[in-house]
């Protein structure tokens, strides 16, 4: 999803509702600083290893009602 440069301006601090595809560009969490009001996360895995990322957002996601997670093709 992070495969272009993304101009470093653009902050995101009030998000809800996120579809993200691990594993998860640094570039995100300069964009997201936060994520003290997601409600509903819906991950697609491109890797088997994705724990590391997946504790991060969850540990960041307080809020967090919904979580879906698909497994995706390379």
């Amino acid at each position: 999803y992070f495969d272009r440069q993304i101009p470093s301006n653009i902050i995101l601090p009030s998000i809800e509702d996120l579809h993200i595809g691990l594993p998860i560009n640094n570039q995100f969490w300069s964009m997201i600083p936060s994520l003290k009001r997601l409600h509903s996360l819906r991950i697609s895995s491109y890797t088997d290893d994705l724990y590391s990322d997946l504790q991060h957002l969850l540990n960041q996601a307080h809020n967090l009602s919904r979580l879906a997670i698909g497994q995706d093709a390379c």
